[in-house]
């Protein structure tokens, strides 16, 4: 589902666990784009990103399976740093162009998601 303030929700795609394996990406994707909009609209914003993948069952997407050699649950933490890696150098160019993105608060956190496996 997605939805915009003043409009009925779209359905996107089924949330199964193919599709569970790329949501972190798409939350990324869709937090760079967020920011870049908010920049340019002249307003400041604030984006909450709630990674999935820290919870059972841990599915690291394609680009990022088997990078560690260890299985799934340490794949995933090497995507959320990745992840995270890249909100950050997408927020680096927008400093320069808007006063409340000069000094922006950026939290990371996690929590520890005991994984069942």
């Amino acid at each position: 589902m997605e939805g915009h303030r003043g409009a009925p929700p779209k359905e996107l795609f089924v949330y199964d666990l193919k599709a569970r394996s790329t949501i972190d990406r798409e939350l990324t994707e869709h937090a760079i784009d967020f920011m870049g909009r908010e920049v340019r609209a002249g307003k400041p914003y604030f984006a909450f990103i709630p990674y999935t993948n820290v919870h059972h069952p841990n599915l690291a997407d394609t680009e990022f399976k088997g990078k560690t050699r260890n299985g799934d649950f340490a794949d995933v933490p090497v995507q959320m740093n990745a992840y995270v890696g890249r909100m950050l150098d997408a927020v680096s160019p927008l400093m320069a162009q808007d006063y409340w993105v000069r000094f922006p608060l950026i939290q990371v956190l996690f929590d520890h998601a005991a994984s069942l496996k």
